[in-house]
């Protein structure tokens, strides 16, 4: 037996599958341990803080096979070390107050199942975190793993329900409906009072690099957030670049200028090439990046993306579970995106953006910007992102779209096909 009583195990007695939302690979004794450990590993990931520190995955651990410690928890696959560079051995106080106060949720939630190295009066070792005590050959703990564990590996530790609130609603064009621009900084101007729509979305930044217009736009979508009759919902996103700072930078953005939480604000995360040059899939880094903005929301639903898979078909292969999605067609007919190519991507719309042209919605008229439409009222679709936010003003008509030749013509062969049919 090792010192929290679990019995010591061998190589092949060892599951090696992922932590939840991670590829990260820590060996554990199969079974209870490796449920509850992981389990807890993907909760420590999300709200206390990355596995993928400066290191990257390179200073974890769970199993080995010997240790000079003749009773170690690693011997039995009953305990793993996290970032151990951040939190070395026989040092206190390596986290942070916010983090302490996380670290304490998780524990009451775990319910004992996991004891903290950080606990020990000696030696301490924050790093260290292991199957509790008299867990082993005890009823409770699995009835701990049939109560707060789901089924895809992950706890229920800050995490909603993942069955739509509302019912779905296929992106079809339809009368009504809710519309909205989104808006960077190559539109050359802030939001401001002018703006029509009750929904409005702009970038906060492309991978490490800040919009140069996001302050300005933070500013004015919180106050228009907090003003009576002005917006419902805003949507800040980021353009996903590979390795770079992405959501943290995103978040703290959003921290910044007050936005962070905000009772009617979701993220969108914007996946694209750009021209070619974000290349192959792109799946595990995403998704994982979307686990960590769930978790710090604590909320799965406030979360969206947004993807064309006729144009960068191979860039997201996979997604998380329950994701909404923003997806591209530029035929400037909202709610027709009959010419996705990939069924279940067209079934996990919840929105279309039918042009990056419209040149007359204020306060940038004359300069293209994007328009965004969707099937769900301003009350149903505040429900579908998991928000329970005021609903202000009704929203006007959708813009009129200045409509080239090419795009008059493939309008034209879409509605007469429709009438055709």
């Amino acid at each position: 037996m090792t010192e929290n009583g679990w019995p010591q195990c061998g190589s092949d007695q060892l599951d090696r599958s992922p932590i939840p939302g991670t590829d990260l690979v820590i060996p554990l004794q199969r079974g209870q341990p490796s449920k509850i450990l992981k389990a807890f590993c993907a909760d420590y990931h999300l709200f206390v803080e990355s596995l993928f520190n400066s290191r990257g995955a390179t200073d974890e651990g769970g199993w080995t096979p010997t240790n000079s410690v003749a009773t170690s928890n690693h011997l039995s696959g009953s305990a793993v070390d996290l970032n151990w560079s951040d939190h070395p051995f026989k040092v206190k106080g390596t986290f942070s107050s916010s983090q302490m106060e996380t670290i304490r949720e998780l524990l009451a939630y775990y319910d004992k199942t996991i004891f903290w190295g950080g606990d020990w009066k000696s030696p301490i070792d924050e790093m260290h975190w292991q199957m509790g005590y008299n867990t082993y050959n005890n009823p409770a703990t699995q009835n701990f793993i049939d109560s707060k564990i789901r089924r895809d590996g992950f706890s229920f530790f800050r995490k909603v329900e993942e069955n739509p609130p509302v019912e779905r609603m296929p992106v079809v064009p339809a009368d009504g409906g809710t519309y909205w621009a989104d808006v960077s900084q190559y539109q050359g101007l802030p939001l401001n009072d002018d703006y029509p729509y009750s929904v409005f979305s702009f970038r906060t930044n492309s991978g490490d690099k800040e919009d140069s217009l996001v302050a300005e736009n933070c500013a004015k979508a919180k106050e228009l957030l907090d003003a009576d009759n002005q917006f419902s919902l805003v949507i800040p996103y980021y353009f996903f670049r590979p390795g770079q700072a992405n959501c943290d930078l995103h978040r703290q953005i959003l921290m910044d200028h007050g936005l962070w939480m905000h009772g009617n604000t979701v993220t969108m995360v914007d996946v694209e090439s750009d021209g070619g040059k974000i290349k192959g899939d792109q799946s595990w880094e995403v998704n994982d990046e979307i686990n960590r903005l769930r978790g710090w929301y604590g909320n799965t639903r406030r979360v969206v993306g947004y993807w064309n898979p006729n144009a960068d078909p191979g860039l997201w292969l996979t997604r998380p579970y329950a994701l909404e999605l923003i997806i591209p067609q530029y035929n400037n007919q909202p709610g027709n995106i009959s010419a996705i190519r990939d069924e279940v991507v067209e079934r996990e719309a919840f929105a279309h953006q039918y042009t990056d042209r419209a040149q007359d919605v204020p306060p940038w008229s004359g300069h293209n910007v994007d328009m965004n439409w969707t099937p769900y009222s301003i009350g149903d679709l505040l429900l579908l992102l998991g928000l329970e936010g005021e609903i202000k003003e009704p929203e006007p008509g959708a813009p009129i779209v200045d409509i080239d030749e090419a795009d008059l013509d493939y309008l034209c062969g879409v509605i007469g096909a429709q009438f055709l049919a």
